[in-house]
């Protein structure tokens, strides 16, 4: 899945046609993001996606190019950065009823919150996490 982000944000960012092959994985509907991480420290580039169940294929080609263009945070993404650029696709499943929007924590496990992912490397508790800017 990321090696077919890789192809749509190339074509894209080098103006041509999007990869017209049919990707070897399955076109299942799954609520999902992509994220995309630069450099050896692997910096947050851009993290997009939808609580909604999206089938695969249409989706993975739209969020990769817009977590790699459109995340608010970050300048978009260049083609002189895709050597050193890192993609992630998460599929979110198995939603879990919690007691409240503070009820996860870090690292243990995604499902609850895609703050998760973002924050999960600082170290930082769920209060703060959702407290503190995403800069």
């Amino acid at each position: 899945m990321c090696f077919f982000c890789f192809d749509v944000l190339n074509c894209h960012l080098n103006n041509r046609d999007p990869p017209k092959s049919t990707p070897v994985f399955p076109n299942d509907s799954y609520p999902l993001f992509v994220t995309w991480e630069v450099g050896r420290d692997r910096c947050l580039r851009g993290c997009i996606g939808t609580f909604f169940p999206t089938y695969l294929h249409s989706g993975l080609r739209e969020y990769a190019i817009s977590s790699a263009t459109k995340d608010s945070r970050f300048s978009a993404i260049t083609k002189d950065e895709i050597p050193r650029l890192h993609c992630s696709v998460s599929i979110l499943n198995q939603f879990e009823e919690t007691q409240g929007y503070l009820d996860w924590e870090a690292g243990i496990r995604f499902r609850r919150s895609i703050l998760c992912c973002i924050r999960v490397a600082t170290g930082v508790s769920s209060p703060k996490t959702l407290d503190a800017p995403l800069s």
